[in-house]
């Protein structure tokens, strides 16, 4: 199956808050938090991480009966179809919302809300999400770790992450450690991104080799993006995989070995902080 591999789905909470109900008499004059009657001042909580990006609520009003909320950057797929957010004792789900044209906002209408000022609302964001994977500094009895290291994510062609085609910013400079080391041979990450949508995309220099120069230990090799309930596994034996040497020079070296995974459900953004490893997984765990 293509795509990361959640342990096991639960729902859990992404983010929860109180409301203390204001009307943004300047502009609109609608009940909730926006524009002068911000929602930093109106929320116990105005941000939320999710998939490793941060978000901050802009905006959460009523306008007769149709529930607005806001946030300060796109919302990507897999978040709108994940979460639900929950109003006091009622459940919206972000699936079912309708997405603003700027694509930062959702509303739902006919809802049946009805604010007032000074009326205080408690609401939080659930979601499905995956059983928290170890930390990668603790891998899982029988796994062994070979490579972590944090990206910050930059701008490139049809996405974020790093790479090294002309332009591109290289991922020596926004990886804290380009090296992995796989029975004591040195491979250098040379690309790594999400692009063309959900395409997560790993370059090595070269294919890595079991000390016998076998693959038996790789092929239970996984990459490991972000930590916690968000985190996700990418197998190697999920991926399609080719070798460099393209048309173009798209490859740095004809041996570069080229991992892709579409559908990842992945979502990067500028300057995002992605906390990821490589993995082999104790043999019989596949």
């Amino acid at each position: 199956m293509p795509g990361g591999q959640p342990a096991q789905a639960q729902q859990s909470s992404i983010w929860s808050a109180t409301l203390t109900v204001a009307v943004d008499t300047q502009i609109t004059g609608l009940p909730g938090c926006l524009n002068s009657a911000p929602c930093s001042s109106g929320l116990t909580d105005d941000d939320f991480t999710y998939d490793g990006v941060d978000y901050t609520i802009q905006s959460v009003y009523v306008e007769t009966g149709s529930l607005n909320v806001g946030v300060n950057k796109a919302i990507p797929a897999g978040l709108k179809a994940a979460l639900t957010l929950n109003v006091g004792s009622s459940q919206f789900a972000l699936a079912d919302a309708t997405l603003g044209a700027n694509g930062v906002t959702v509303s739902w209408s006919s809802t049946g809300l009805i604010w007032s000022v000074g009326d205080t609302v408690t609401l939080s964001l659930t979601g499905a999400s995956t059983t928290p994977m170890t930390p990668t500094n603790t891998p899982a009895p029988g796994t062994t770790e070979y490579w972590s290291g944090t990206l910050t994510t930059a701008a490139v062609e049809h996405g974020f992450g790093c790479g090294f085609r002309s332009g591109q910013p290289s991922c020596a400079d926004q990886l804290s450690d380009d090296t992995v080391t796989y029975h004591g041979t040195d491979y250098t990450i040379e690309l790594l991104h999400v692009a063309y949508g959900e395409t997560l995309q790993l370059t090595l220099s070269s294919e890595p080799k079991d000390s016998d120069r076998s693959t038996t230990e790789r092929s239970r090799m996984a990459l490991n993006v972000g930590t916690g309930i968000f985190a996700k596994q990418f197998l190697v034996r999920d991926a399609m995989i080719s070798h460099g040497a393209g048309e173009n020079n798209v490859w740095t070296k004809p041996d570069a070995w080229v991992l892709t995974w579409t559908g990842s459900g992945l979502s990067w953004s500028e300057n995002a902080s992605i906390s990821l490893s490589i993995v082999t997984l104790p043999a019989g765990g596949l």
